[in-house]
């Protein structure tokens, strides 16, 4: 992972990150841009899984699944810019052309080596204090999922194994199947 400091004011340094080449795996983290390479193919079917279930299930509601989207969480700071794997956006005033600008109802991340720390960590409290109602850190070495629920400031978290039925709890009645995300432990 290549990070790039960047220089002058902030709106020079989300401008930099903008005009990265299409494609670009990259997020804004504090002025940074950090390149995140591109994910395994495990990965991808993780991600892709998880992103299928919720996209079929949200078809003709309100609320929007987006895959690798940007989010900027605060439209007065242009110096973070995050790209989780899985957003869910339930106000529509929050989705712009290319990112949320704005705390989404649900992120989901599949972690990875270089991202566990950031992830689990860093992601997790600028998610919480940015008011993110549900966050969810899949992990596809020990085939579980983390969910955490916001309340009262705090999140609170579920673990789950691969032959689980995750309920999304900002969506009401949708479960993810991870035997359909996790194969191997049908």
């Amino acid at each position: 992972m290549e990070a790039r400091q960047t220089t002058g004011p902030d709106i020079d340094i989300l401008k930099a990150f903008e005009e990265l080449p299409e494609g670009t795996r990259a997020e804004l983290i504090d002025g940074v841009i950090v390149d995140m390479g591109s994910p395994s193919g495990e990965h991808q079917d993780i991600a892709g899984g998880i992103f299928a279930q919720l996209f079929v299930f949200l078809r003709g509601k309100a609320c929007k699944a987006r895959y690798e989207f940007d989010v900027q969480l605060d439209e007065s700071n242009p110096r973070c810019v995050f790209r989780p794997d899985i957003v869910i956006v339930c106000d529509p005033s929050k989705l712009r052309e290319n990112r949320v600008v704005g705390a989404p109802d649900l992120i989901i991340e599949v972690v990875s080596p270089s991202s566990r720390g950031r992830d689990s960590i860093m992601k997790l409290n600028r998610y919480r204090d940015a008011g993110v109602r549900e966050y969810w850190i899949v992990d596809p070495q020990m085939q579980a999922v983390q969910q955490l629920i916001l309340e009262n400031s705090r999140y609170y978290a579920t673990a789950y194994g691969p032959d689980a039925r995750v309920p999304v709890s900002v969506l009401a009645e949708c479960e993810v199947d991870l035997t359909l995300v996790f194969p191997e432990a049908e």
